[in-house]
């Protein structure tokens, strides 16, 4: 009896080539979970700068004219600061702005504001500490 050579893949080069495709996606996939949350930051903390410098411009507003300089209500905030909309918070996907401290922080909303302040901070619990 003679064989004959099929030219298929023996069932020890398919495990060997499942264990390196196993070993490969097991140094990958923390590298993309780590990308996924630098992107999360970074949304969030540009978000802040863009409100915060409209909080600070709102500030100084009044001044030139002899007005004085105060923070945004919660309602200017939203309608008048950021006219275009309150960007949403890529951490808990809300763009709705509480009145509150920072220590009042919750998932409640995307964002907390403190209109006496002028301090801006994001609701998400997971940014807690973070310090956005």
């Amino acid at each position: 009896m003679s064989r004959t050579n099929k030219g298929g893949f023996t069932l020890l080069e398919i495990v060997i080539a499942v264990i390196v495709l196993a070993i490969l996606a097991a140094f990958t996939l923390p590298t993309i979970h780590t990308l996924r949350e630098d992107a999360k930051r970074s949304a969030a903390k540009e978000a802040l700068k863009q409100m915060r410098g409209g909080i600070a411009a709102w500030y100084v507003k009044g001044v030139p004219y002899g007005g004085d300089a105060r923070f945004p209500t919660l309602e200017e905030l939203v309608n008048s600061v950021m006219p275009s909309g309150v960007p949403v918070n890529p951490y808990n996907n809300k763009k709705t702005v509480a009145s509150g401290m920072k220590e009042a922080r919750n998932d409640s909303a995307g964002w907390v504001y403190n209109p006496k302040t002028g301090e801006i901070y994001s609701a998400a619990a997971e940014t807690q500490g973070a310090g956005f």
